[in-house]
């Protein structure tokens, strides 16, 4: 093999390689973006994600809001203006001053980015990064050296096909214990525990974790030589089609460190899914309580680049059958969607109520997951 110039030549180079690994990237992206069914290239899609999170906007504008020079924003626009994913408006009182619009297919191609293909990219390249350390040099290294081993595209699976993996490796990454290959949540906090693939390396460091674990993902558990489940079953995911509108309900109310005890009292007697004491850690709780007693709680558990699973839903068996679980599912929903999030959830397939409740709630089912217990 021939010796990488720019790499041996190092900070002298950094321009080129930066350019180099970017040129990777931005390659690999517009593979996932053909995979999904979008035409136009990666470095387009700015162009349309400004627009919509800005508004209408110049020329001018739109190229500083993208940081690229005008000449070049030219040139994109006018290709997407032949596409039909962008038009042009006379600006009010000066027919000279024009104005950029997405158009319907336009704001189409922007909700097919943020519910499908970007949390893929973003799960995808922080898969790329995990554990990365040292100097920026040596980090570029390993950049590149990842990349050959396998590529973004191979890495870009749907965020929610192993959710633990990508939530510790992304917007609960500060709780994670393990590294590049299996992580976990500490065990006083969740027994959740996820590999990023079946590859040796990945069944070595999970074996070193230890503890009790479970797995939640779409593809079968695999486990290392000498560790055997003492428990399986198959589950849903299910997925909000949209947003949840913010509820008030003056029953209902958060919950905190003081409701800890009653929170796990209630969820020993119900059995909504693994819960312990600090369940909290992973994001907000909310219930219901009748006489001092909690009758009723629904939280945030699992987090996702752009998305947030609700979770813990459980109702106390003497007070069943009132409608308290679908207020405080939408209650919930409607926090989450309040901070821009998209709702996802699991259930035991075995369970076609609470299936039969959310799909009346507007969640639609995306797939099955297999889930495995692992005794600590």
């Amino acid at each position: 093999m021939k010796e990488d110039v720019i790499r041996v030549l190092g900070l002298l180079c950094l321009g080129t390689r930066l350019k180099r690994a970017g040129e990777r990237l931005q390659a690999d992206t517009d593979e996932i973006l053909k995979a999904g069914g979008v035409t136009i290239a990666a470095a387009q899609y700015p162009f349309l994600a400004s627009l919509d999170r800005l508004g209408p906007s110049t020329l001018g504008d739109l190229a500083e809001a993208v940081g690229v020079s005008q000449p070049g924003a030219t040139r994109t626009v006018n290709r997407l203006v032949e596409l039909g994913l962008l038009e042009t408006v006379s600006g009010e009182g000066d027919r000279r001053h024009r104005v950029l619009h997405l158009t319907a297919e336009g704001r189409r191609l922007v909700r097919v980015g943020k519910d499908v293909l970007w949390p893929r990219v973003e799960a995808a390249v922080a898969d790329l990064c995990a554990g990365l350390g040292g100097s920026l040099l040596g980090q570029l290294a390993d950049l590149e050296d990842r990349l050959s081993v396998r590529s973004l595209t191979q890495r870009a699976r749907h965020p929610l096909d192993r959710p633990i993996w990508t939530a510790l490796t992304t917007r609960h990454a500060h709780l994670a214990e393990g590294g590049a290959h299996a992580r976990r949540y500490p065990g006083d906090t969740s027994p959740f525990v996820a590999t990023r693939d079946e590859g040796p390396d990945s069944l070595a460091a999970l074996a070193a974790l230890g503890g009790a674990m479970v797995f939640l993902q779409v593809d079968p558990v695999v486990l290392p030589a000498g560790m055997t489940a003492i428990k399986t079953a198959m589950g849903v995911q299910m997925v909000a089609e949209g947003a949840f509108p913010a509820v008030e309900d003056p029953e209902i109310g958060p919950l905190g460190p003081e409701d800890a005890a009653d929170m796990a009292a209630l969820a020993d007697l119900t059995k909504p899914g693994p819960f312990t004491l600090k369940a909290m850690d992973l994001g907000g709780f909310w219930g219901i309580r009748k006489d001092g007693r909690l009758i009723a709680m629904a939280g945030e558990r699992l987090k996702v680049p752009g998305m947030t699973e609700l979770s813990g839903l459980c109702t106390h068996p003497e007070e069943q059958g009132k409608g308290l679980g679908k207020r405080l599912l939408a209650y919930v929903a409607g926090q989450i969607s309040a901070r821009g999030d998209r709702v996802f959830l699991h259930a035991y397939a075995s369970n076609r109520d609470a299936i039969r409740l959310y799909e009346s709630m507007g969640f639609r089912e995306r797939c099955p997951v297999h889930v495995a217990m692992i005794e600590g």
